[in-house]
């Protein structure tokens, strides 16, 4: 396994693991509580995305990646959200 590997929490479609496999890390998985983003995922990438909440999900059935990407929906997570 490279040592440049790369996993994301709120994968969405999988697009941030595309741009990281573009920039020479190789993703080894992902989890998206959306399961149609999740499937859209899988069909777009070449490791597991798990449609599960990251709050509970069990950390010991993954590797640890050298990087980390956390990519929660702007739409609540944004400071430009007024609520």
């Amino acid at each position: 396994m490279s040592d440049k590997t790369f996993a994301s929490l709120c994968t969405g479609e999988g697009l941030m693991d595309i741009g990281a496999q573009m920039a020479g890390f190789t993703p080894i998985w992902g989890v998206e509580i959306d399961g149609n983003h999740a499937a859209i995922a899988e069909r777009n990438l070449t490791h597991k995305v798990y449609s599960e909440s990251i709050i509970g999900f069990d950390w010991r059935k993954v590797d640890r990646p050298s990087h980390l990407h956390v990519s929660p929906p702007c739409t609540r997570a944004s400071i430009a959200n007024p609520k």
